[in-house]
């Protein structure tokens, strides 16, 4: 388990706290989809 703090006085802080909070959660790309990215890029394994 892991915790998050972040303590700002910035206004838009909540929004972005919110959005690294949920990009957190996000279910990982399927190893197919890194593939064709790193082939994109020229990338050999």
């Amino acid at each position: 388990m892991y915790h998050m703090i972040h303590a700002t006085d910035h206004q838009e802080a909540p929004k972005l706290m919110a959005r690294a909070y949920n990009k957190a959660l996000e279910i990982p790309e399927p190893p197919e989809q890194l593939e064709l990215l790193f082939q994109q890029q020229g990338i050999t394994l």
